[in-house]
């Protein structure tokens, strides 16, 4: 078994294939990932669904006015659901 967490598209891969401590889920859990964007940027999951969107804590990432994959600060946001390539749940 690998660690691989630092690449969005191993993320999905995994968690599909549900190898290296991860299995793919319909929606957000608790303490799991989301991958965004054509696999361009990952996040992870607190669990909270509201209204269609889904609650994360996410690096490199900026206010809304700025680079959304690409930006230089923690945040805690809400994304839309339909934005999420694969929700994936950590079985260890």
């Amino acid at each position: 078994s690998r660690i691989r967490r630092g690449y969005a598209g191993y993320i999905a891969d995994d968690a599909r294939a549900g190898v290296n401590g991860l299995r793919q889920v319909a929606s957000p859990v608790k303490g799991g990932y989301a991958t965004l964007w054509g696999y361009e940027h990952i996040v992870m999951t607190t669990g909270r669904v509201s209204a269609g969107n889904f609650e994360t804590w996410e690096g490199n990432t900026s206010a809304s006015d700025g680079s959304q994959s690409n930006g230089g600060e923690v945040a805690n946001k809400w994304r839309p659901l339909a934005d999420a390539d694969v929700f994936a749940a950590q079985t260890y």
